[in-house]
This record gives structure tokens, sequence and C-alpha cells, in this order.
């Protein structure tokens, strides 16, 4: 490849978790804007010069071969779940009742001072069989004295009787974009709020790090050695939004979570919500409203979070973190635009508002599953091929595992043993959205072979 008349520079787009590099004229470091004079002409040229003979005909059967799934013991842990609870998505009764079932191992609460007391007086609320951690996200304004903010959040989590495991504070400004020579905003930085949050939060884990995603985090390096960890979010639909790009994002994850683990060092690495969907945005003034439910960038509600894609990719993410160092990401919220159970929103829900409320999407199924695997040994799961990703765990219970077609055919895999399996599909999707115990109640298949129709999920359990 060759470029010619003019200067090109090449930018590393797996930083916003897409699966390619962008190559454009002029370098961001050049003034802007320049001056063209009249009747100028300037040329550019791009040639691709291609050598090699083709060695077939690609494969177009709808159903390839079995590949065969091997699961061997590793010295990590499956990551644990948490689910996001904002001041935008609070549950109501109903939602909170489902969200039990559910039982996460983290809520992660966003509050600012002015939210703090809805958030933390929902989170109170949600009284799981198994004690959630409470992991706070705190947006500190840029008005007014920062160490009065946090140390009024503390307050309000010290009236509804949480009792917090771990705070990542940051400056609103720090919620923007900004390249690395600057100019950066006036004010307190990231580091400057850290000292504060120890003294609100005795005893607490103190993380550093963004509320945005990768390229934030690595644009303004944490204070790994001030922290007890550190974090930031994902989204997938930066640069582009259409299924495949998304599907490929995920490639992406596994280079954003070996870059960030590596900044890390020695700290906890743990991330706050990994989503399709945009819930801030860094890059401009808002995220894109989506009323009409397209397939749009920087959209923060995606029409793919109620289907079996958003499950899917859920699985994709999470299989990723294979040989990184991520203790914990919230792969949804209870409700609204990265939700997990229904509710009525601004915009359409084809298949859902017709029914109306008590309904949940499929992630719900799979983060119900993956909450039970959180923290227990992981093996490591050999490719089977046929876009097949998955995450499995063994315990004294026995062994889980979750797979997901990300392909575009029928796969099949086949696993080491005899299994209980239950697959996700186009097939049983109502029953599942209007089942929040559907993973107990639904019907499962018995043997080692999985049939899985593009986007499903199947939910193994084997004996030991």
């Amino acid at each position: 490849i060759t470029f010619q008349g003019e200067v090109f520079e090449m930018e590393d787009q797996r930083n916003w978790s897409d699966a390619s590099f962008k190559t454009y004229c002029r370098p961001l470091s050049l003034p802007i804007p320049y001056r063209l004079s009249a009747g100028e002409i300037r040329r550019q040229e791009i040639q691709v010069r291609i050598a090699g003979t083709p060695t077939g005909k690609a494969a177009s059967a709808t159903a390839r071969p079995a590949g065969r799934l091997e699961l061997q013991p590793s010295a990590d842990s499956v990551p644990q779940i948490a689910v996001a609870i904002d001041d935008g998505a609070i549950p109501d009764h109903a939602a909170q009742t489902y969200a039990r079932v559910m039982n996460p191992r983290i809520l992660q609460l966003r509050v600012t001072p002015e939210t703090a007391p809805r958030v933390c007086q929902c989170a109170s609320k949600l009284v799981f069989p198994h004690p959630a951690e409470i992991e706070l996200e705190v947006i500190v304004p840029a008005t007014g004295d920062p160490e009065l903010s946090i140390a009024g959040v503390a307050a309000e989590c010290k009236r509804a009787s949480l009792a917090v495991t771990r705070v990542l504070a940051l400056p609103e400004s720090y919620l923007r974009s900004y390249q690395p020579a600057g100019p950066w905003p006036a004010g307190p930085a990231p580091q400057d709020l850290l000292e504060h949050a120890r003294r609100s939060f005795p005893g607490t884990e103190i993380g550093s790090g963004v509320l945005t995603y990768f390229t934030e985090l690595n644009r303004c390096r944490p204070a790994a050695a001030m922290c007890d960890y550190i974090g930031h979010g994902v989204t997938a639909i930066t640069h582009a939004a259409d299924d495949r790009s998304v599907i490929e994002s995920l490639e992406g994850l596994s280079h954003i979570y070996r870059s960030a683990g590596a900044l890390a060092g020695e700290r906890d690495y743990r991330l706050g919500l990994v989503a399709i969907g945009m819930r801030s945005n860094p890059y401009g003034s808002g995220v894109m409203d989506n009323s009409l439910q397209n397939r749009i960038a920087m959209a923060e509600a995606d029409p793919r979070q109620r289907g079996l894609f958003a499950a899917a990719w859920a699985v994709g993410a999470v299989a990723a973190t294979e040989g990184h160092k991520v203790s914990s990401l919230a792969l949804s919220a209870l409700v609204g635009p990265f939700g997990a159970i229904h509710r009525r929103e601004a915009w359409a829900q084809s298949g859902y508002q017709e029914s109306g409320a008590g309904m949940v999407y499929p992630i719900f199924h799979v983060l119900r599953f993956l909450s039970a695997m959180g923290g227990a040994p992981r093996l490591l799961m050999r490719p089977a091929g046929n876009g097949i990703a998955g995450v499995a765990s063994q315990d004294h219970s026995g062994i889980r595992l979750i797979v997901a077609n990300l392909g575009t055919d029928v796969a099949h895999v086949r696993l080491p043993h005899d299994a209980e399996i239950r697959s996700l599909n186009a097939d049983n999707f109502q029953s599942a959205i209007h089942d929040p115990q559907w993973l107990d109640t639904g019907e499962a298949d018995h043997g080692s072979d999985v049939e899985l129709t593009p986007l499903g999920v199947a939910f193994v359990r084997m004996a030991v």
C-alpha cells in the first residue's frame, strides 16, 4: 500500500474497541485550518497492490462440522458480574423482584451529590440471597468543594445503610476527551480526588481511572501507585454501528484488556459498564438521539440490547477476558437503555410494549448464569472455531459453561462430556423473555452435542 501527495498518519482504533486501523490526512499534529490558494491543485493517491493466488472458494454451507471443545484448568477466576444503576435507571418494585432472581454480585452505582440520595435508597432495597458488593462511581461537580461533594455522597451511603466496597471518583470535566498534549481542564485532576475519597470512605478500596472509555484512560494515565484498582468503561459503537463492526469490536476488547492491565500493574483492574450503546459521549455534546431505534453510532439506546444480539455479545465480552487480569465488569443495567429487565421507554420496543410489563431481555439470563460463575476457578476454553465464544468454570457443584455463536452460520460444538444444555435462540425467545426463571424451567437437552444458530447462546452444566 502506497500513499502519495499528502502526509498520512494511522490511528489504532483498537483504543475504541474497533477491530481496525484508520489512515487519514492531514496529521492531527499539523495546524488547522490551513490555506489553499485559488486555482491550486492538490493530488492525493493511494495504490494497493495485491499478489498471490486464491486458495479456493470460501465455504458456503449453512452448517459446519462440529468443533470439539477442550477445557483446561487455569490459575484464573471468572470475573465477577456487576449491574449498573444510576438516576436514570432506577428499577421499580417489579424489576427489583427480577433483580433478586438475577442475583448479581456487585451493584455499581453511578452518582453525583444530587442523585446520591435516590440511587443509594434504591440500592438499599435490593436485598439478594448473597449480599452484593456496593461499588461507587462518583461524578464530582466542576463547581464547589470536591472534598465536600465526596463527603456528601458518603453521608448518603451511610444514611441508606450501604456498606461500600469500592469508590472511584472523577471530576465532571473529565467525562470529556482531551488530547495528550492538552489543554487540560482547570480544577482538580482525577488523582487529586484520591485522598478525599480515602478520608470519606475509610477502609474502602479506592480506584483511579475514568468513567468513559479506554482512550481517555490511555490519554490520562491513572495514578496506579496511589490507588487500589483502575477502571474504565466500554462502548462498541463509537465509530460504526453495523452488526459486523459491533461483533468485530470483541476482537478489540482483548487488546484493551491487555493494555489496561499493563497500566494497572500490580493493582486490580475492574471495568465499569461494558455495553454496545454509548453511556456518555466524551467526543461531542451528548449521545445521539435514537428514538427511531436504528443502528447508529454514539447512541445510548441501541435496539440490539433487547435481542439475542446483546446476549451473545455479552458472552463474547467476558470470553475476551481470558488470559487478562479483569476482576469484574458490568454488562448491563437493571432497566433503561442498558437494561436487562423490560420497562416502558420513550422509544418503541417492538415485541415488548404490546405485552406490557413483566418481561426480561435475553441478556438477563446471560447475566444470571455468569453471576453464578463469578469468582469461580476458570477453565481455559480452547477455540472451537465457527465463531464460537464462551466462558467456563469449575467448582464443587461441577462445570458451568456458556457459549455463544457470533458467526453467521449454524455452528456445532462437541462437549467433552454429556451435559444438561439449554439453548436460547429464536425458537424459544418468547418463553425466555416472559420467564425470569427460564434457566430453571426451560426445556433442557442432554448429551454432548450443541447446535447453535447465529447469535444463539447455550447454557451448559456438566458433572465433574
